[in-house]
């Protein structure tokens, strides 16, 4: 039995409810993290118990956000063939049970920068349908990515969810270093018209600095660039660092007043306080949200079809094509002509009849 470099960790309390697989190396003092075996790992898990299930590609990050709590447990690592060969056995047999509520590429670390990102795109293109697939990502390298197996692979129940910490570009900067968000903006217009069918949210962490400008942020996020939903957190900031609670720090009264004035705002749905798996968060919907992504559904199919009939059309050309130049039809071509010949004389000759 081989060990891999991947680890596994599970949530014990709901009896292997929760799965998360990841590179080794980046545990925290809460995790419960074991080896990952392979060939036999799939004797490590009992399937038929799993609904959600979280894989992380790397344990490393291209971006650097003031209040990451991940980025101090962070370092490289890349998978080889015997990792790559235990995932696709562990995604083969968890698309065997639909108790998947939730499957989940990337958490703490970005995993848009792994090198196996569109070979294991490729796996779940080819294992799931219509799963409840999320990639969670900073962004930065969605114009060098593309997500189309995933999006096969999760259909109309994908999210793409990305962080997006505000609308300001100078905001943004001071907030996350390493990041190019003029860029990052307009892969996420391209993934829009490319992908209508699938959720993008944004998630928004609140801080002193981006909380004055939330009205125009929402505004923003749903009618210029198409976000289907928004997710707010109040940021958590270590008493350890008292000069970082200055700067961007968000008092809780205010988080809690902005909450209270966007539920009372008749343009949006705004879901309840969370605090069980991230610190005190609620997220938002633009409420005509549900005409406008029919919309694009509609016109996302209409350019399916018409993708289709051009794709039947070029097959029938290639066919005739390779028709006419083959020697069987240039040898019969004047039996033909001299046939077409006799088939409009005949023809004449009926009607002087």
């Amino acid at each position: 039995m081989i060990k891999t470099n991947l680890e596994y960790i599970t949530d014990t309390n709901s009896n292997f409810e929760y799965l998360k697989i990841r590179p080794a190396g980046a545990s925290y003092a809460s995790d419960i993290a074991r080896p990952l075996k392979h060939p036999l790992c799939l004797n490590q898990f009992n399937f038929s118990e799993i609904n959600s299930f979280l894989l992380d590609l790397t344990t490393t990050c291209n971006a650097k956000c003031k209040f990451c709590y991940s980025s101090p447990y962070g370092r490289v690592s890349k998978f080889n063939n015997t990792d790559l060969l235990a995932i696709d056995e562990i995604l083969h047999e968890l698309a065997k049970h639909s108790l998947l509520k939730r499957i989940q590429i990337g958490c703490d670390f970005e995993p848009l920068i792994s090198k196996d990102f569109h070979i294991i795109g490729k796996m779940f293109q080819q294992k799931f349908v219509d799963a409840p697939l999320i990639i969670v990502t900073n962004g930065v390298n969605l114009d060098k990515i593309n997500i189309k197996d995933y999006a096969k692979a999760g259909g109309s129940k994908f999210i793409l969810y990305v962080s997006m910490h505000a609308k300001n570009s100078d905001i943004y900067k001071s907030l996350v270093k390493g990041a190019d968000f003029d860029l990052i903006i307009n892969s996420v217009k391209k993934i829009r018209t490319d992908f209508p069918e699938i959720t993008i949210q944004f998630d928004c962490v609140l801080t002193h600095q981006n909380s004055s400008d939330l009205t125009a942020y929402i505004q923003w996020a749903f009618c210029d660039l198409g976000v289907d939903l928004i997710e707010f957190r109040k940021v958590v900031i270590p008493d350890s660092n008292p000069a970082l609670q200055k700067e961007i720090g968000l008092p809780y009264h205010v988080f809690l007043n902005l909450y209270e004035s966007l539920k009372q705002n008749n343009l949006y749905e705004v879901g309840e306080l969370n605090n069980s798996i991230v610190p005190e968060s609620f997220w938002v919907k633009n409420r005509i949200n549900i005409r406008t992504k029919l919309l694009r559904e509609k016109i996302w199919q209409l350019k399916k079809n018409e993708e289709k009939f051009s794709n039947k059309f070029l097959e029938a050309e290639k066919k005739n094509s390779e028709l006419q130049n083959s020697t069987c039809w240039r040898i019969t071509k004047p039996i033909r002509f001299v046939g077409e010949k006799i088939k409009k004389l005949r023809n004449i000759s009926n009607v002087h009849k």
